[in-house]
């Protein structure tokens, strides 16, 4: 809930300390990981994210 409050950019910083502390608590995962994995998925969505609008004016010119 925290990632989507206005205080970053796209929730970073925010996301990533709370999955450091989270995994780190929970699951004895160290800080670097815990990061790591918290960039790699934000990196995946931003990647998706990326392909959409580039394959978005595609598909509005076939609709036309």
């Amino acid at each position: 809930m925290l990632a989507v409050l206005p205080i970053t950019i796209a929730g970073l910083g925010v996301r990533e300390k709370a999955f450091e502390s989270l995994l780190g608590r929970w699951y004895d995962v160290p800080p670097a990981p815990a990061v790591l994995g918290s960039l790699a998925g934000f990196a995946v969505l931003a990647a998706v994210a990326a392909a959409g609008a580039l394959l978005l004016p595609l598909r509005a010119e076939a609709a036309a």
